[in-house]
């Protein structure tokens, strides 16, 4: 690592650490206090200065570079507060509003040495592995061929030899403009079909588990290798009574065997990691992005993430 590198890294470093401490979350650590003199007056003669020395001289420079009048700070002061007796500053602020006062400074100061990083960061190439990769898993939306030739030159400088576009959509027209685009450029993506909720929309019509197969079938004729089932099956899609259709329920059973004589492979998208079930507690990955009564083993009628695996698992085994 070059010599920029490291001292980029210390400067990150040093920054979020006295962060951690103008926020009082922990002690200013020593390497930060070794930047700057400790004498008192020393200290006193910039603001800079005593920002680095101690978080808890901030507010007092700062009123001090104001001007503003002095005051009586009583006789409950600290050690610290008795070696800045000699600078003036405001009537006493709440703790809170002390508290942002040193923590806006101080993010800046970490701030601005985390984007120095960054901005080391920024100034490398992209890695390319020199091995042959395949993104078996793209949602590239809706077709545009601009926007797809940026894609095919971002896979290129990554060293991604081709990627599998799961957004071929029968009801919206674009699993067609897909595979005309797939065909301008010859082994670098392949389309799947995809059934999301929309295309259950019929599913209390009376035929409409024969259309589905009709519906891939279409589908294999016009270009597309492969389905992507999304997770809208098992959670909500609901057939004519009002309940969940399950993944495993036998009325599909013609659609899965169907994908199989075509040579279609299904990617199918079942439940959501497990930790969505969970309540929310600290040890869970999620604690802080979600809220509790977000989880799903909160809705109504949600089956549980292991009824739905046992439902996935019940598909593979019946169709493999």
């Amino acid at each position: 690592m070059d010599l920029l590198g490291r001292m980029h890294r210390r400067a990150a470093f040093l920054g979020l650490r006295l962060l951690g401490a103008l926020a009082g979350q922990e002690a200013v650590p020593d390497d930060v206090r070794r930047l700057v003199p400790a004498h008192p007056e020393r200290r006193a003669g910039g603001v800079g200065s005593e920002l680095l020395h101690d978080a808890r001289g901030v507010v007092a420079v700062l009123e001090a570079a104001r001007g503003d009048e002095p005051h009586d700070d009583g006789p409950h002061q600290t050690q610290h507060e008795r070696d800045l007796s000699h600078i003036p500053s405001l009537p006493r602020k709440s703790r809170e509003t002390n508290r942002l006062g040193r923590l806006y400074p101080c993010m800046t100061v970490a701030l601005l040495a985390v984007a120095a990083l960054l901005f080391q960061q920024a100034d490398r190439p992209p890695y390319k592995t020199p091995y042959r990769i395949v993104n078996a898993h793209h949602h590239w939306l809706a077709p545009n061929e601009d926007a797809l030739r940026v894609q095919i030159e971002v896979m290129d400088a990554v060293g991604i030899a081709a990627a599998v576009n799961l957004d071929g959509g029968l009801k919206d027209g674009s699993l067609k403009a897909w595979i005309e685009l797939e065909r301008k450029h010859p082994g670098r993506f392949v389309t799947f079909v995809k059934f999301t909720e929309k295309d259950f929309e019929r599913v209390g019509e009376p035929g409409f588990f024969e259309s589905l197969v009709q519906d891939v079938e279409l589908a294999a004729k016009l270009g597309a290798r492969g389905v992507k089932v999304w997770k809208d099956l098992g959670m909500v899609i609901k057939d004519i009574s009002g309940t969940l259709l399950q993944v495993d329920d036998p009325r599909l059973d013609p659609f899965w065997a169907r994908c199989g004589e075509l040579g279609l492979p299904v990617m199918i998208h079942t439940a959501d990691p497990k930790d969505f079930w969970d309540p929310i507690t600290y040890d869970n990955p999620l604690y802080g992005a979600r809220k509790d009564e977000d989880q799903l083993h909160r809705f109504p009628g949600m089956p549980s993430w292991e009824a739905l695996i046992e439902q996935r698992d019940n598909v593979v085994r019946k169709h493999p």
